[in-house]
């Protein structure tokens, strides 16, 4: 076994311990809803009917498929997590041999991925659906990398089958697909004519629209198209005003974007960058691609308007193979005792890196996420367990907000499936809200959680005046309940005659006694 290899294996151990730092972590409230929705998929409800949510299909398969094997619970969403990270760690190291750069570049851009892979700022610790779109979009650019050889038309089939899964995890992952194609036209692989490369770009395309169609047609077989085409409209209106967007996908806006917040990642930059003008100056084809791969990165984060910590991880993988290729490209332009120069910049960076991820991984959930923007995942973390200790066999909740971990961690199916911000905003507001309060009626919850920042938005919405209406509020809460929360207990039902009003720890005394 060589020793780049031996290398790789140990950096992909590495990475599998570091996740572990995180396996009881209280994930976000996207990946919760995934999990939640993906539930209701396997119990055989059907996607944008009976579960709503306004991304497409991918991320739920993929989160039903990883239950389905190992159950619903933190194990599985440290798995998907761990898989993501190992294919992008695997498919920095190959765009390092596949450009011709070497091993050395592979193992310097691999390195750079798994002192990153648990970055807390970019919420790396979380299978987000941009750790699959990563993986998707990685491996594309990999096999566009890829010279002649009589191959590259069904390399180009295979990158637009990743490209078309990207774009299923979310719509503006067209960007990558659009900007690589381009630059494969612009400059083709050695042997390969400029009119082959165009028919490179149509079969990727045409693989792309292929799929989008087929789902479509997919869901209008089994009824559903107009929910889809509601969901896709939705989406639009998800994002912000277009004048937003065109400012943000600037350059200026992005680069200040992670200077406000992720100024961990700079060096990476600066390395990276420089590495880029020395190739871009030599017209080198590798150096072209990874321009392209890195714009259509950008303007994908940049195009809803909003910029999420999540949404930067779509430009980690073009960053780091840019930092390897700066590594052996920077290297090989110097002589004497400044080709020392690079890797000691490299290491630098390197080290810097990890040394600001050193206090991620030395601190728990408890003294790390308080005070923080994830506060509310670790109070939603700790309330969903002390509900699924509240509730006996049957008993349901409903929660007023996007914390889908209270279900998560209740192990409790939703009455309704619809976050409030549907309910609340955007086109299909009127309609869903109608569709949430018709299911909850019929099927009325045991307690209701309201999170306080959705109440406060929208304090005479319907549904919450259903809940004041058939529920009485639950006191003396621990403040770290009550900064965050409300609780309602449906008047009446067998919850009700066991909940003590005095103390929420009579009420888990209640629990256990029941």
């Amino acid at each position: 076994m060589t020793r780049p290899l031996l290398a790789l294996i140990a950096l992909a151990v590495l990475l599998a311990v570091l996740r572990l730092h995180y396996l009881d972590w209280p994930p976000n409230r996207d990946v919760t809803t995934y999990s939640v929705i993906a539930r209701e998929l396997l119990e055989g409800e059907q996607l944008y009917a009976d579960v709503w949510d306004h991304k497409p299909p991918a991320v739920f398969v993929t989160f039903g498929l990883a239950q389905a094997a190992l159950g619903y619970g933190p194990v599985t969403l440290y798995a998907l997590n761990l898989i993501a990270g190992l294919a992008v760690l695997f498919a920095v190291f190959w765009a390092g041999t596949a450009s011709g750069m070497g091993t050395g570049a592979g193992l310097w851009a691999a390195a750079f991925w798994v002192a990153l892979s648990g970055d807390l700022s970019l919420q790396m610790h979380d299978p987000n659906a941009e750790a699959f779109m990563n993986v998707c979009a990685v491996w594309g650019f990999v096999l566009l990398l890829g010279s002649a050889s009589g191959s590259s038309r069904q390399r180009a089939a295979l990158a637009g089958l990743l490209f078309a899964a990207a774009t299923m995890y979310k719509q503006v992952m067209v960007t990558v697909p659009l900007a690589l194609g381009l630059a494969h036209i612009a400059s083709p692989p050695p042997g390969v004519e400029r009119r082959s490369a165009v028919g490179d770009v149509l079969v990727i395309a045409a693989i792309g629209a292929g799929g989008w169609l087929s789902f479509f047609l997919v869901m209008a077989l089994s009824g559903h198209l107009g929910d889809v085409l509601d969901v896709l409209f939705y989406s639009a209106s998800y994002a912000a005003d277009r004048a937003s967007v065109v400012e943000k996908i600037g350059p200026t806006g992005l680069l200040s974007e992670m200077w406000d917040r992720f100024g961990v990642v700079l060096p990476l930059v600066l390395l990276g960058g420089v590495g880029m003008l020395a190739g871009l100056g030599r017209g080198r084809r590798g150096w072209i691609l990874l321009a392209a791969y890195s714009l259509g990165a950008a303007a994908a984060i940049a195009l809803p308007g909003r910029y999420y910590r999540h949404y930067f991880q779509l430009g980690l993988p073009p960053l780091v193979i840019a930092c390897g290729w700066a590594t052996v490209t920077l290297r090989a332009r110097s002589s004497g005792l400044s080709r020392r120069l690079p890797q000691l910049g490299a290491a630098a960076a390197l080290l810097y890196v990890s040394v600001f991820q050193v206090r991620y991984y030395r601190a728990s959930a408890e003294e790390m996420l308080p005070r923080t923007y994830a506060e509310i995942y670790l109070a939603t973390q700790q309330l969903g367990r002390e509900l699924d200790s509240l509730l006996l066999a049957g008993e349901t909740l409903y929660q007023w907000g996007s914390e889908t971990g209270l279900y998560f961690f209740a192990d409790r199916r939703p009455p309704s499936a619809i976050l409030a911000w549907p309910l609340i905003r955007g086109p299909l507001a009127t309609g869903l809200t109608s569709k949430a309060l018709q299911e909850l009626q019929e099927q009325p919850p045991s307690i209701v959680v309201v999170a306080h920042y959705v109440a406060d938005s929208e304090p005479q919405h319907p549904v919450l005046e259903w809940t004041y209406a058939n529920y009485r509020p639950v006191p003396a809460l621990p403040e770290t309940l009550t900064r965050h929360f409300a609780l309602f207990v449906r008047r009446g039902s067998p919850l009700d005659t066991r909940v003590n009003a005095n103390a929420w720890s009579r009420i888990r005394e209640g629990a256990r006694g029941g």
